[in-house]
């Protein structure tokens, strides 16, 4: 049997897939919203890297390198980057730095990683990130794995956290984060689809 499709239908499944990829891509993560603004950086933002849990070279700066750089290649808001003396291991909030660094899990509740963002006064119009800070479980392996985009557990908590400093929301009702669109199978894993 030969079945011949016409151009006017082949079009029409074309442009069908096509709405559909760019429309899933489009939800890919969101903002948090303040008087119907986008709460996100307002100018330039500086990077301090904890030398105490991110050394200067090898796996693990591979993976912070990985992870804000996705971002940054899509926001161009970083304007510096730094790293703290060995002698000051903590990340402390409120300070005014934006400090990235590896911790006990037990220190962010047995999560993977968390961002804990300052965030403007919504109510007196102020929606800007003021401070944001990441913290990422340092038992997490961080070996680059050839063939798989984000690599393991580590590098894509360094990318998903990196999302959150940036201002980004998860998907939907997802603990996904990603710097591009589903339809290109580039999708943060969760940690229950890592562990099937």
């Amino acid at each position: 049997m030969n079945t011949r499709i016409s151009m006017s239908t082949m079009f029409t499944i074309f442009s069908a897939l096509f709405t559909f990829l760019t429309a899933s891509g489009a939800e890919a993560a969101s903002w948090r919203i303040c008087n119907g603004s986008s709460v996100k950086w307002r100018g330039t933002v500086n990077v301090h890297r904890n030398s105490c849990s991110i050394p200067d070279s090898g796996v693990i700066n591979s993976a912070y390198w990985n992870g804000v750089r996705q971002w940054d290649n899509l926001s161009h808001v970083v304007d510096g980057f730094f790293v703290n003396p060995a002698s000051d291991c903590l990340i402390s909030h409120g300070d005014g730095q934006n400090e990235v660094g590896r911790v006990s899990r037990s220190a962010i509740d047995g999560a993977n990683g968390l961002t804990v963002l300052q965030l403007g006064l919504c109510f007196i119009g102020s929606n800007d990130i003021d401070e944001a800070d990441v913290m990422i479980a340092s038992d997490l392996s961080l070996t680059a794995q050839w063939g798989n985009f984000l690599g393991t557990t580590g590098r894509s908590t360094f990318v998903h956290e990196f999302g959150h400093f940036f201002g980004f929301l998860h998907e939907n009702a997802h603990a996904v984060l990603r710097t591009s669109p589903p339809h290109l199978n580039r999708r943060l894993r969760t940690v229950d689809e890592l562990a099937k």
